[in-house]
C-alpha cells in the first residue's frame, strides 16, 4: 500500500511544479537601533521568471541601504526545471518599538503573489559615544560573555571595531587585531574570527567587525584582561602618504569561582562542562594473552583538551597499560566542544569471566550549577584458555570475517571465451549503422521519440490497464535507442542504471529514469484498478526524464553516442553472487569463540567447495594455525597469496612464522594467469568498442591503438611476474627426506613442520623434492600438503 501511495505521489508531483511559491524571512527578528536586517523574498516558478519584486512602503523609522538580486535553475529528480529568484534587501532601523514590515508583491504572468507580513522589534541600543581612545572616528570597544565565570568554563573575549564608511574607503590595507593574552588562561580560537557587520550612528553608515577568542581560566580570582590591538592605515586625502594608527580597548575584569566544595564526589579530578560519557571494548571474547582496548568517550561542551581521565580500576586477572589521550575539538558553534578518548590496552592473564566495574566519571556544570555523575555499566570480558599448539609470541593479523570469492572462476569457462567475439559483432554494427540506422541521439531518434509520446499522450486520456505497459515498453525502447544498444530493452532496471551512468549521464537523472520504472512496474502489477488521471501526468514525466536524459548524453559525447562503456555494462555483467555459506558463517562463529579445530574444520569446508576464494584460506590458516596445525596453515597462507598476490596480511602471517616460505609466493605488483586473462578482455572489449565509436565519428585510431599495445604490455609483464612460481609442499610434521622411494630408503634430512619444499618429481605415493642448492630427496605424501 505504502509503495501504491509512493508512485503516485510520484506521478502527482510534476503537476504540482506548475504553481508559483513565494516566501519571505528576516534574517533576525529583533535588532538594536543604528543595526541592518536583511529581508529575503524567494520566487520559485516552474516558467517564466517575475516580472518584478516590488516592497511596499516601510514604517516610519526604517531605511533600505542596500539589495541585491539572483536567479538559480534547480531540476529535481522528477525532471521538473524550476527557476528560483531572490530578493535581498539591507534595512536598518532607526525607532525603537514593535513593527510589522508590510508584505511583498511579487508579478508572475498575469497574477499577484504576496508574502506574508513580518514582525520585528527594534530595541534602545547602547550609547555610541566615541570611547576616549578613538582615532579619527574609529572605535574600538571590548567586552567578555559572560563576566562571571567558574574555573575552567568558557569567557569569551569580544572587541569591536567601527570604521566609518568614508574613511574605509581611503584603507591601504585591511586593519590587524591583536588579541589579548592574559595569564592563567587556556586560549582556543573560534570559528569565524572575525565578523563583518553594519552599523548606523547619527546618520552615519559604519563598518563594524567584531573579533572574537575563548578563554578557560586555571585558577579562581579576579583577572584582568589587558587591552586588545588595533592597527590601521589609510589616506587623509588621495596622493598623500598612508598614515598609521593605533587603538587599544578598555581592559576588562572577569570574576573566577572555584568549584563548589559543597556537594562535591570524592572522584571529581576537575572536569568542568556540560558533558556525557560512553563506555566500549573492541572484544568481549578473547583468550588469554590477547589483547582489547577499553575505550572512554567523554563529550560536550568544554575544554576537551583539558578534561582529565577517568580513574579505572582493573579487577584481579587483568593486565592493564597506561591509557592515551585523544581530543577532537568542535568549533562549528561560538561553545567550544567536542570528545575526549582515553584508551587502555587490557590483557586478561587468566581463563574465565572477568568484570570490568563500573567506570565512574563527574564533571561540575557551571550552567546547572551542579556536580554531573556518569557511572558506565559493568563490562564482562569472557576470556577461554589458549589452545594447544598455538604458538606464544606470535601476534598473526586479524580474520577476514567474510568470503572473498576470488578470481572468477568464468573466466576460464567456454562461455567466456566466446563472449570474447561479442565486441567483433558491435564493431561490424557500428560499421553497419553508417549506413542503415540513424546515430543515438540524432535528430531522427528524438522524433521518433516525441511521435511515440504523442500517441501515448493520446492513449492516456483513456487509459487501461495494459497502457502502462505499452508506456514501459516506450520507455525502454527510447532508453535503448539513446544509448545506441537495442538488446538493453530488455535489460533489468538496475542494470540500465548502471549502462547510464557509464554512458555520461548525471546520477540524478540516471536515478530518476530507473525510479520512473520502478514507479511504472508497481502501478502495472499494484491491486485494483489505476486512475485514468493519472495516465497524462506520467506520460508528461516520462518525456521530462528522457529528454533530460538525452540532454546529458549529447553533451557527455558530442553528438549523443553512448560510451562504450555504457553497452559494455549492458552485454558483460555476470552475476557473481558472494553470499556467506553456512560453513563460513560456522566458521566464524567458532574462531571468535576460540574454538579453533572446529573453526579450521568449518573453513577448510568451506574453501573445498570455494577454492578460489583468497580470504576463505587466510581465515583457514589462521584457525590451523592457533589450533596447532602449522604446517597446514602455512599451506593455507601459500594459496591465499598465489589466489591474491596482494594479500597483505596473508604475507605478514607467512613472515612471522616461516619466512622462507615467502620465496615461493609470487611478487606483491604481479597479477595470477586468471586475472591476466580477465585484464586482456577487459582491454580488447574497450579497444573494439572504442574503435566502434571511432568508426562512427570517422576519427584517427592511431591513439586507441597505441594505448592498447602498451595496456597488453603491463598486463603481460605483470602476469610474467606472477609466473614460475612451480609446485610446492608443506611438511605437516617431521617429515623424512629419503634418498630412495621407499621406507627403506637412507634418510637424507628431516623436515619441521611448516617447512616449504620445491616438488620436482612424482611416484605413486611418493614426491620428489628439492630441500636446497643441489639437494634432492623423496618423501612420503602422507606427511606433506601439496600447494
Amino acid at each position: 500500500m505504502l509503495a501504491y501511495l509512493f508512485a503516485v505521489a510520484a506521478i502527482a508531483s510534476p503537476a504540482l511544479q506548475d504553481s508559483v511559491r513565494v516566501s519571505a524571512a528576516l534574517s533576525d527578528d529583533s535588532i538594536v537601533v543604528g543595526n541592518t536586517v536583511r529581508l529575503e523574498v524567494s520566487v520559485e516558478t516552474s516558467g517564466a521568471r517575475p516580472q518584478s519584486i516590488e516592497l511596499s512602503p516601510l514604517p516610519a523609522g526604517f531605511d533600505v541601504i542596500g539589495r541585491e538580486t539572483g536567479t538559480t535553475v534547480a531540476t529535481s529528480l522528477t525532471g521538473g526545471r524550476r527557476i528560483i529568484t531572490t530578493q535581498n534587501w539591507l534595512i536598518i532601523g532607526r525607532v525603537p518599538g514593535s513593527y510589522t514590515l508590510p508584505s511583498v508583491r511579487i508579478f508572475v504572468g498575469q497574477r499577484i503573489h504576496r508574502t506574508s507580513p513580518l514582525p520585528i522589534v527594534v530595541l534602545e541600543g547602547p550609547s555610541r559615544e566615541a570611547p576616549p581612545n578613538a582615532v579619527d572616528r574609529v572605535r574600538l570597544r571590548g567586552r567578555l560573555e559572560p563576566e562571571r565565570i567558574y574555573v575552567g568554563q568558557q569567557v569569551t573575549f569580544i572587541a569591536e571595531a567601527e570604521f566609518p564608511r568614508s574613511l574605509r574607503h581611503r584603507q591601504t590595507r585591511p586593519a590587524q587585531y591583536m588579541a589579548p593574552n592574559p595569564s592563567g588562561f587556556w586560549a582556543q580560537d573560534l570559528p569565524d574570527p572575525i565578523v563583518i557587520g553594519l552599523l548606523s550612528i547619527d546618520g552615519e553608515l559604519y563598518d563594524t567587525q567584531s573579533f572574537r577568542r575563548a578563554f578557560f581560566p586555571l585558577i579562581p580570582g579576579e583577572h584582568t584582561f589587558p587591552p586588545a590591538r588595533l592597527a590601521f592605515e589609510y589616506r587623509a586625502t588621495l596622493g598623500l602618504r598612508a598614515e598609521s594608527r593605533e587603538l587599544l580597548s578598555d581592559s576588562l575584569i572577569v570574576e573566577v569561582l572555584p568549584v563548589p566544595e559543597e556537594g562535591r564526589p570524592a572522584s571529581f579530578n576537575g572536569a568542568v562542562g556540560q558533558l556525557a560519557m560512553v563506555t566500549s571494548v573492541d572484544d568481549d571474547r578473547l583468550s588469554v594473552g590477547e589483547a582489547t582496548r577499553l575505550v572512554v568517550e567523554v563529550n560536550g561542551k568544554a575544554n576537551v583538551k583539558a578534561l582529565p581521565a577517568p580513574v579505572f580500576d582493573a579487577p584481579e586477572g587483568l593486565e592493564v597499560f597506561p591509557p592515551t589521550e585523544s581530543a577532537e575539538v568542535e568549533t562549528s558553534s561560538p561553545e567550544l566542544g567536542g570528545v575526549k578518548r582515553f584508551e587502555w590496552v587490557v590483557v586478561p592473564n587468566e581463563p574465565g569471566r572477568i568484570v570490568i566495574p563500573p567506570i565512574e566519571y563527574v564533571a561540575f556544570d557551571p550552567i546547572e550549577e551542579r556536580f554531573n555523575i556518569m557511572r558506565s555499566d559493568s563490562i564482562m570480558l569472557q576470556v577461554t584458555g589458549q589452545r594447544a599448539g598455538a604458538v606464544p609470541g606470535i601476534d598473526l593479523r586479524p580474520i577476514r570475517g567474510r568470503p572473498s570469492g576470488g578470481t572468477p572462476a568464468w573466466v576460464l569457462s567456454p562461455a567466456f571465451a566466446l563472449a570474447q567475439f561479442v565486441p567483433l559483432l558491435v564493431l561490424f554494427a557500428a560499421w553497419w549503422s553508417l549506413r542503415e540506422r540513424p546515430a543515438p541521439g540524432s535528430r531522427r531518434v528524438a522524433d521518433d521519440r516525441n511521435r511515440r509520446f504523442d500517441e501515448l499522450q493520446q492513449e492516456a486520456l483513456a487509459a487501461d490497464r495494459g497502457f502502462w505497459g505499452r508506456l514501459t515498453e516506450a520507455i525502454r525502447v527510447s532508453i535503448a535507442e539513446a544509448l545506441g544498444a537495442p538488446g538493453s530493452r530488455l535489460a533489468p532496471v538496475d542494470t540500465l542504471h548502471n549502462a547510464m551512468l557509464a554512458a555520461g549521464v548525471p546520477r540524478a537523472t540516471a536515478a530518476a529514469v530507473a525510479e520512473l520504472l520502478n514507479g511504472l512496474d508497481r502501478i502495472r502489477y499494484a491491486p485494483g484498478e489505476v486512475t485514468p488521471a493519472d495516465a497524462p501526468a506520467m506520460v508528461d514525466r516520462a518525456r521530462h526524464v528522457l529528454d533530460a536524459m538525452a540532454s546529458s548524453l549529447a553533451k557527455a559525447t558530442g553528438r549523443g553516442a553512448a560510451r562504450p562503456a555504457g553497452i559494455a555494462l549492458l552485454f558483460l555483467a555476470p552475476a557473481m553472487a558472494n553470499g556467506q555459506a553456512t560453513a563460513f558463517d560456522r566458521a566464524v562463529t567458532a574462531y571468535r569463540a576460540a574454538d579453533y579445530e572446529a573453526a579450521a574444520d568449518a573453513f577448510l569446508e568451506h574453501v573445498a567447495s570455494h577454492p578460489a576464494d583468497a580470504d576463505g584460506w587466510y581465515d583457514a590458516g589462521n584457525a590451523l594455525f592457533r589450533a596447532g596445525q602449522t604446517g597446514q596453515a602455512v599451506a593455507s597462507w601459500v594459496r591465499s597469496i598465489r589466489l591474491r598476490p596482494r594479500h597483505i596480511d596473508a604475507r605478514a602471517n607467512l613472515e612471522m612464522v616461516a619466512p622462507a616460505a615467502l620465496e615461493f609466493v609470487p611478487p606483491v605488483a604481479s597479477i595470477t594467469p586468471r586475472e591476466t586473462l580477465l585484464a586482456l578482455a577487459g582491454i580488447w572489449w574497450i579497444t573494439l568498442l572504442l574503435l566502434a565509436v571511432r568508426i562512427r565519428g570517422r576519427r584517427s585510431v592511431r591513439a586507441i591503438t597505441t594505448a592498447a599495445l602498451g595496456s597488453i604490455a603491463l598486463v603481460a609483464l605483470l602476469g610474467f611476474a606472477g609466473l614460475g612460481q612451480g609446485a610446492a609442499a608443506v611438511s605437516l610434521g617431521d617429515a623424512t627426506v629419503r634418498a630412495d622411494p621407499a621406507l627403506k630408503g637412507e634418510a637424507l634430512e628431516r623436515l619441521p613442520a611448516g617447512v616449504l619444499v620445491e616438488v620436482i618429481d612424482r611416484r605413486d605415493d611418493w614426491i620428489r623434492v628439492r630441500t636446497g642448492p643441489g639437494v634432492e630427496g623423496w618423501v612420503d605424501v602422507s606427511l606433506v600438503e601439496e600447494v
